[in-house]
């Protein structure tokens, strides 16, 4: 059942999401994984691409209450968001071809895709496995700087702590993506939304770092 696969905490979220360059230093101080390890994270890699893959099936989830399949997303992210912290396993997430359903989950308008808790974990997720080349020129070629801008561009922003969570991420993700996608970025309205961010969210030391 995927919704066994719970390997996060929300109330947890600042230890799993330390500073820019600290969380940087970590990744690199990773023990590199023994052959068990290896196999047991691609399995959970293939497992959650699958189980996306069913979440997003027409028809396939029927009758089932929208709340469990909030959980469903949720819980796969979470699996994902702790093996994206492991820069080991960047390549794994370009082979399972685990970005396009994220991305899909970000762009969806769907109620159980639209929480704030999941976003963060999803948007955390490409943030993290965006610091390999290989996964950043893929990110960008399937647009996420403009999928990323729509949600920094929401008018429905009031400047609450957690909105600032999911912008973190946010920034943070556009931040590795500014080399290959900059003349994305001097829009007027993707530079009047970071104008606004920053009015609304002025004592958010990291996000204003970000920016």
């Amino acid at each position: 059942d995927i919704e066994d696969l719970d390997v996060g905490d929300l109330d947890d979220m600042e230890s799993d999401m330390p500073y820019h360059f600290t969380e940087e230093q970590n990744r690199k101080k990773v023990k590199m994984p023994d052959l068990k390890d290896m196999k047991d994270a691609r399995c959970q890699l293939k497992l959650s691409r699958s189980a996306l893959a069913l979440l997003q099936t027409d028809g396939a989830t029927e009758g089932v209450a929208g709340g469990h399949i909030q959980g469903a997303y949720l819980n796969i992210s979470r699996v994902l968001f702790k093996y994206s912290q492991k820069g080991e396993y960047d390549q794994d997430f370009l082979s399972e071809k685990l970005i396009e359903p994220l991305l899909e989950v970000l762009q969806s308008d769907e109620p159980q895709c639209v929480s704030n808790d999941l976003r963060v974990y999803v948007v955390g997720v490409l943030k993290n496995v965006s610091n390999d080349e290989a996964n950043q020129k893929l990110i960008s070629k399937l647009g996420a700087v403009g999928v990323l801008f729509k949600l920094i561009g929401s008018d429905q922003l009031t400047g609450s702590s957690k909105e600032a969570q999911l912008l973190i991420q946010i920034t943070a993700t556009l931040r590795n993506l500014a080399s290959h996608q900059y003349k994305n970025f001097v829009q007027e309205e993707r530079l009047n939304a970071l104008t606004r961010v920053m009015a609304l969210f002025t004592s958010h030391v990291e996000l204003m770092t970000n920016i």
